[in-house]
């Protein structure tokens, strides 16, 4: 068992899970996780294997549970942090200009990413009690867990920054338009390159992933509602822009790693995504697997399922935190 291999697939996660399930009531004992990372990381101290204990059990219910192990998989509790480069900007402050970009653009959900915006229309949406604004403060509310306290402590410096009296003079000497990088600019004058990039990459990311989260919770309402065929109006193409920015490592299928979203995709839910649509049990969603869901030719079976998928987030839309 390698922790951290992006390749594990579903199988094998499962046929592992098993193994130490030694009473098959669908846990594994802290005892048995200890025994698993001794084997694993010989000479790791009692402290360590505490820590480890502490981050993957989320429910504090002091057993492992399945989607927890492959959270154990995928993510390295002991790995060190990258930090090379060092960026100086985070990924949550970069959310929080994603979000204030889309709602700005008014963009739709799965729509073509917005690169470039009417000034005037910014100019409106940076005033403090903008509805722009005020939809991004909603939307942060109804993230959860980790990803609301990160989040929420760069919220309002953010916003403050996008507010900002040097902001607003530079929006009035642009021209009619102002792109995504001109305004990461205005809103971080002194941004580095590879951080810019960062920022610029992170955007794009953001994109992708509620365009594939808004088109599955769309498949489920459908379902939901008795609808055999739904129609989510994307093409191949579009679905395909938004599944390449997710193949990060382009080789032509999503991983459970790859779906995991900022706020709304957590790894318990993509590995359900993943086990409907994975005909091969590689662990990976192809183009065409995720396609024949979203155009309605999934077997009758998974498209059942799906009726549930997202169920726990129906009020994704409507409700508070």
């Amino acid at each position: 068992m390698d922790l951290g291999d992006p390749m594990m697939s579903v199988k094998k996660m499962k046929a592992i899970f098993r193994k130490y399930d030694t009473d098959g009531d669908g846990t594994i004992s802290r005892g048995d996780l200890e025994k698993i990372l001794r084997k694993l990381i010989p000479g790791i101290s009692q402290i360590d294997l505490d820590l480890i204990f502490r981050k993957i059990d989320k429910n504090f219910n002091n057993l492992v549970e399945y989607d927890e192990f492959v959270n154990l998989l995928f993510f390295d509790p002991i790995a060190e942090p990258v930090r090379t480069p060092a960026h100086h900007v985070t990924r949550e402050a970069a959310y929080v200009i994603f979000l204030f970009w889309q709602q700005a653009s008014r963009a739709t959900p799965w729509s073509a990413m917005v690169h470039s915006m009417d000034v005037h229309a910014l100019l409106g949406a940076v005033e403090h009690r903008s509805k722009a604004l005020d939809a991004v403060r909603h939307r942060i509310q109804r993230l959860e867990g980790e990803i609301f306290d990160l989040v929420s402590k760069v919220e309002e410096k953010m916003i403050s920054r996008i507010c900002s009296s040097e902001v607003k003079h530079k929006l009035h000497e642009s021209e009619r338009e102002v792109d995504q990088e001109t305004f990461v600019k205005m809103v971080w004058p002194r941004i580095k390159r590879f951080d810019l990039k960062f920022v610029l990459g992170c955007l794009r990311r953001f994109w992708a992933q509620e365009s594939l989260m808004s088109i599955l919770r769309e498949v489920a309402r459908q379902k939901e509602a008795g609808r055999e065929n739904p129609e989510v109006g994307i093409n191949v193409a579009e679905m395909k822009k938004i599944f390449d920015v997710l193949d990060e490592d382009d080789d032509g299928a999503l991983s459970i790693k790859e779906m995991v979203q900022q706020g709304n995709l957590e790894v318990k839910d993509a590995l359900y995504f993943s086990e409907l649509l994975d005909k091969g049990q590689d662990g990976e969603v192809s183009l065409q697997e995720l396609m024949n869901l979203v155009v309605g030719n999934g077997s009758g079976e998974v498209m059942e399922t799906m009726k549930g998928l997202f169920a726990a987030r129906a009020s994704l839309a409507e409700g508070g935190r």
